[in-house]
């Protein structure tokens, strides 16, 4: 059984790093706000597609290293099991609201669901704010 943890950014990732909170960590990082969405349940052709629109605002980074960060992303999302737990860290911001979203879809398209947790509060996830909801436990919902 492992417990992923997922949060919103990288300056979530540098105040997680202070916490002690258990877990594996891992950041999404994907805009959903820019550019259109792939219509596609092949997520190969969907990262594909993604990494074509997103190279134009990666601030120079290369259009094979976006895709391979989604699909690395996507892999471990649908590696979890059931006896898994997933911990989503978001905040109540327009962003975050379509990475839910997103999430959201992707988890309820998974034949075995983690168990999932969802800590969204209007805050910056700062360690602080990590520290007083590490009790996510309390915060599991359901997809069905």
């Amino acid at each position: 059984m492992r417990t992923l943890h997922l949060l919103n950014g990288d300056c979530a990732l540098e105040e997680w790093k202070k916490c002690d909170i258990p877990g594996e960590v891992m950041v999404w990082r994907e805009n959903y706000r820019l550019g259109p969405l792939p219509r596609t349940g092949d997520i190969t052709i969907y990262n594909r597609q993604r990494a074509s629109t997103l190279k134009h605002f990666g601030h120079g980074r290369k259009e094979i290293d976006i895709f391979n960060e989604l699909q690395w992303m996507h892999r471990n999302l649908f590696s979890l099991k059931k006896d898994d737990k997933l911990v989503l860290w978001l905040d109540t911001c327009p962003f975050d609201r379509a990475m839910q979203k997103r999430l959201f879809r992707l988890l309820r398209s998974m034949s075995e669901r983690p168990e999932i947790f969802l800590v969204q509060e209007d805050v910056v996830w700062n360690r602080e704010n990590f520290l007083k909801y590490r009790d996510w436990t309390t915060r599991k919902i359901s997809l069905d």
